[in-house]
């Protein structure tokens, strides 16, 4: 037992209570009470003592375990994790690490399990041992050739603990930013780091992505306006998606693309539907002069973000929907509006 470890290790120094006091920092009192079994060390004084000793942490506490079958821990650990009971001892979770630092899932399992105490009980020095297993973790995964998914999802979880820790120039080499939305965990890490600018231009790139998806949708329900002859809902919609897109940003050229495809379509339905529209040719021009140039190898729109990659739309669904809007257009009255949408055609 503990309490008879801690009489038999102090005897074999030949130290007293009180000199011993002294060494783990406490009182002599602390001493007596943990040598009667009245009390126990908390985990910061185990490892302090076990230091002293010369002795592991796992002897002191009587820790034993089958090395033979690591199954029932993991369903143990499991358990604990998945209904939020967190009753086992970190010491006894970092040794089944130790005894078994290939298994999978003993490692994720232990460094989610630490992940969660370190934080509640404000620990971060446990932090390092999850960075540790995690890391173990992600070697193992590329050495199976896992997929990428499940790799860049620890990078993640790597990256955002040096972040509590303040280590962002570590945070970084671990957040892929053409991975999903790694993007924001990067301008959190610039953020936290003092690099306010760098952060304020990823999360405005981010920004533009996300309108730049939505309007894209947007499109594509247009078109199934179209098709479905709902010309009044289309116009409607049309002067929404425009005023929307305004009214985020002053100008841009990514998001200047789809102002252009919905003031077509709404030059095309205030015909149709005997509508006043004044539109400013100028206007539309400067616009269509902004649109990003066609890739010509993919077929899409290229948006670039800086030198973090790019993003690619599909560019043939909307002028199949812009052709099939200038169906209804009467060509012959209107040459000014059909160059301007052949310019478009040919800058997009």
């Amino acid at each position: 037992m503990l309490k008879e470890k801690l009489y038999e290790l102090r005897k074999s120094k030949n130290i007293s209570q009180e000199e011993f006091a002294e060494i783990v920092n406490t009182t002599r009192q602390a001493v007596s009470k943990w040598e009667r079994g009245e009390a126990e060390p908390d985990i910061n004084k185990l490892i302090t003592i076990s230091k002293y000793y010369n002795v592991s942490i796992d002897y002191l506490l009587d820790y034993e375990i089958n090395i033979e079958d690591p199954n029932e821990y993991i369903s143990k650990l499991q358990n604990a994790v998945d209904n939020c009971i967190y009753n086992i001892d970190n010491e006894e979770v970092k040794l089944w690490v130790n005894k078994y630092p290939n298994n999978e899932e003993i490692l994720r399992l232990s460094a989610n399990y630490l992940l969660v105490t370190s934080l509640e009980q404000e620990k971060k020095e446990e932090l390092e041992n999850v960075i540790k297993y995690l890391k173990k973790l992600m070697t193992i995964k590329k050495t199976k050739n896992d997929s990428l998914y499940e790799i860049e999802n620890i990078k993640h979880t790597i990256a955002e603990i040096y972040i509590m820790l303040k280590k962002f120039d570590e945070a970084k080499k671990y957040i892929n930013v053409n991975f999903e939305e790694n993007e924001i965990l990067y301008a959190r890490c610039c953020l936290e780091s003092g690099n306010y600018k760098e952060s304020l231009d990823i999360l405005l790139e981010n920004y533009i992505k996300t309108i730049s998806i939505t309007l894209n949708n947007t499109c594509l329900q247009l078109s199934n306006l179209i098709n479905l002859k709902k010309y009044n809902e289309t116009y409607i919609m049309c002067d929404w998606t425009i005023g929307y897109v305004e009214s985020l940003i002053e100008s841009n050229s990514i998001l200047n693309r789809y102002i252009c495809v919905c003031l077509f379509v709404k030059i095309v339905l205030a015909k149709v539907l005997k509508k006043s529209f004044a539109l400013d040719l100028t206007k539309l021009k400067a616009l269509i002069n902004n649109v990003n140039d066609l890739d010509t190898t993919t077929n899409s729109i290229k948006v670039y973000f800086g030198s973090k990659g790019m993003f690619y739309f599909p560019n043939d669904q909307l002028f199949e929907f812009l052709e099939k809007v200038f169906e209804l257009f009467d060509e012959s009255n209107n040459s000014d509006i059909m160059n301007l949408y052949k310019r478009y055609k040919e800058t997009a």
